[in-house]
């Protein structure tokens, strides 16, 4: 179902954070630019613009299946409330001996998260696109890409004063389609389609009632 050909779009399913939390990960992502800049490693550092969860990545697909997706994205949020995620503490992927992706998780996974998730790849294999059955999520938002281990032992040694950092929390109330265009200073992510959950119903409390 994938395509490069010039009429493809490549998309994504993520959720966004706030402007607040980005605002917090900007400035913990320049401080560490700064104390890694003397351990001779040179990560490649992600755009704040860039921050995000990616639920599941669909690649280069004709702009039809992006419209096919987006028509089934009001399915995946049906009955999932707004909730909240606490962005904290850092990791390497694959592992800390061999890192190619710097980031920042989560201190719990909701359970809201894992479900849109689940949703979310539901409903690109109902649109017909290949499932990868063995993929295992791991929420994170990325900090920067690294090429080699080199100095790697001075990078763990500084990264250690910095891995129980805490972005803040902040509310998830949509789902996104998000389009990634490739640009020289790096790919540019804008929403294809996005779609609210409904919102929290109130409490007895709010309503007045006894």
């Amino acid at each position: 179902m994938s395509t490069n050909s010039p009429e493809s779009i490549r998309l994504f399913f993520a959720v966004a954070l706030s402007q607040e939390v980005v605002d917090s990960i900007a400035e913990f992502s320049g401080r560490l630019q700064s104390a890694l800049q003397f351990t001779g490693c040179n990560p490649k550092w992600v755009s704040p613009n860039s921050y995000h969860i990616t639920l599941w990545f669909i690649g280069n697909v004709p702009a039809e299946m992006g419209k096919r997706l987006a028509g089934r994205m009001p399915t995946a949020v049906s009955g999932i409330a707004p909730f909240e995620l606490d962005v904290r503490h850092t990791g390497y992927f694959p592992n800390d001996a061999a890192p190619r992706v710097m980031w920042l998780g989560l201190g719990k996974v909701p359970p809201e998260l894992k479900l849109l998730q689940e949703r979310a790849t539901e409903i690109a294999r109902l649109s017909g696109l290949p499932i990868d059955k063995a993929f295992n999520f791991t929420p994170h938002i990325t900090l920067a890409r690294l090429k080699g281990a080199r100095n790697l032992r001075a990078m763990n040694s500084m990264m250690e004063n910095y891995k129980h950092f805490r972005a803040g929390k902040c509310m998830v109330d949509r789902l996104i389609l998000m389009k990634s265009t490739s640009h020289k200073g790096g790919s540019i992510y804008t929403p294809f389609a996005e779609t609210r959950f409904a919102p929290a119903a109130p409490t007895t409390e709010a309503r007045g009632e006894e």
